[in-house]
């Protein structure tokens, strides 16, 4: 359908005004709405609602005279968490809509309609979902969502592959995406600076953490070693030298809303072209924050039946994501290796079907993937406890210390991941599961 005359009573795609830089309020977004948008059938009658509880834009509930409201999303110049004193283009927008829309044409279940734009003001017009809700707030809550990790994977697995650099005219789709949002540097420079560089600095401006003394120790550990300082030197160049795909960004599961039978995946506006690695990595980093926040300490008991569901997240994710690239990359290379693979007997020619050229197959590059995300994770399980922007599932622990104790189990897996990596998902277990009594011996040595 086409997204110009589809819902909200046919939203334009793009709307023009060149009108300067203003930040909406519930008072304004309706009428901006009707005045950008005049087929939309809002109802100037009702509330508008501002239900951004994120780190950076404004998001309000515009009602309708139809059955469901519409989301107005839009991106302020500055990070909303810390004010104007942190500046940030608010042209994000514009490429976020862009991402928005390159993966609605590969997995368009998994992402909200986009229903207008108007880059002047900074504004995507889309879809309100309902019932969904963001999957941290369930989670935190306790809550299992069925599938969700299967729905995860297929969503990074197909989008991952269909819009890289493998496969047949890869190489130009790459190339065409990064022309179209290489405008939105500055958001992987925020990235740079907020994942990979300020949490292994002492002093950096915006790092904080629950102030115990054995956090103290743990953080002193991490930013006084020139092990890690390294690893998160290596992995930044990574990050902006490897153009393999179309990335989302800054996928976590507060950018993921769901319900218990579909999923969503929001908010590209970190978007770039990048390693595959650095998405799957980030999204199984939050889930094993999660998990750190649900387990048993010296202090709780935990929730068990949580921490089960979230250890078949991390599985999932994985599995589904590998099986799907796989056969994606399969397909899509069926056709070169026919020829080959005639009068072969059944399965005969699975490992050349999965040829490209140079040689790789899909199990090397997703080997490659593996080890790539594992660092990944570990820089985005320091960052989330140790810099500015800390997760829910952690931060509503109270008292202090139950906090400290489960964040150290966080850090302490970041930790060895960043020296030793993991083989498969079962070693990752074993550190997180050897954390919570290893943790206060590892963080009292002296930094190497």
């Amino acid at each position: 359908m086409d997204e110009a005359n589809s819902g909200a009573g046919g939203a334009r795609e793009e709307a023009g005004g060149g009108a300067p830089f203003q930040a909406l309020t519930c008072r304004t977004a309706c009428g901006f709405v009707r005045g950008q948008w005049p087929l939309t059938e809002v109802d100037e009658a009702a509330n508008v609602r501002e239900i951004g509880d994120g780190n950076l834009n404004l998001v309000f509930c515009v009602p309708t005279h139809s059955s469901s409201p519409l989301i107005l999303k839009q991106a302020l110049p500055y990070v909303r968490c810390v004010g104007p004193e942190w500046p940030l283009s608010e042209a994000r927008a514009h490429f976020e809509s862009i991402a928005l829309r390159a993966e609605a044409q590969v997995v368009p279940q998994f992402i909200p309609r986009v229903l207008g734009t108007c880059r002047e003001r900074a504004v995507i017009l889309m879809e309100y979902l309902t019932p969904h809700e963001v999957v941290r707030a369930a989670l935190v809550r306790g809550e299992q969502l069925p599938l969700l990790a299967t729905h995860l994977g297929q969503y990074l697995g197909r989008s991952r592959y269909h819009l890289s650099r493998y496969g047949v005219g890869g190489a130009k789709r790459v190339a065409a995406l990064m022309r179209e949002i290489a405008g939105n540097l500055p958001m992987q420079q925020l990235t740079e600076g907020v994942v990979f560089t300020d949490p292994f600095v002492a002093g950096a401006a915006h790092n904080h953490w629950t102030d115990t003394p054995e956090m103290h120790a743990a953080v002193r550990h991490l930013q006084e070693s020139a092990v890690y300082a390294s690893k998160a030197e290596e992995l930044l160049h990574l990050f902006r030298s490897k153009k393999e795909a179309l990335l989302h960004g800054d996928l976590h599961t507060g950018s993921i809303m769901a319900t218990a039978t579909d999923t969503k995946v929001i908010d590209p506006e970190f978007c770039m072209v990048g390693p595959i690695g650095f998405d799957v990595g980030m999204l199984l980093a939050n889930f094993l924050l999660c998990y750190c926040s649900h387990a048993r300490t010296e202090g709780a008991s935990g929730n068990a039946a949580m921490c089960e569901y979230l250890r078949g997240c991390v599985r999932d994710v994985w599995c589904v994501f590998s099986d799907e690239f796989s056969s994606a990359w399969e397909k899509d290379h069926a056709a070169e290796t026919e020829g080959a693979e005639a009068g072969a007997g059944a399965g005969a020619g699975a490992a050349t079907r999965a040829e490209v050229e140079g040689g790789i197959t899909a199990r090397e590059v997703l080997a490659c993937v593996w080890g790539e995300s594992i660092g990944f994770c570990a820089i985005e399980m320091v960052r989330r406890v140790v810099g500015v922007a800390h997760v829910q599932d952690l931060e509503r622990i109270e008292p202090p210390h139950e906090r400290s104790a489960r964040e150290c189990i966080a850090l302490y897996t970041a930790a060895m991941l960043l020296q030793s990596g993991a083989r498969d998902i079962a070693a990752i277990w074993q550190i997180i599961d050897s954390g919570g009594g290893a943790h206060s011996e590892f963080f009292a040595r002296p930094a190497a």
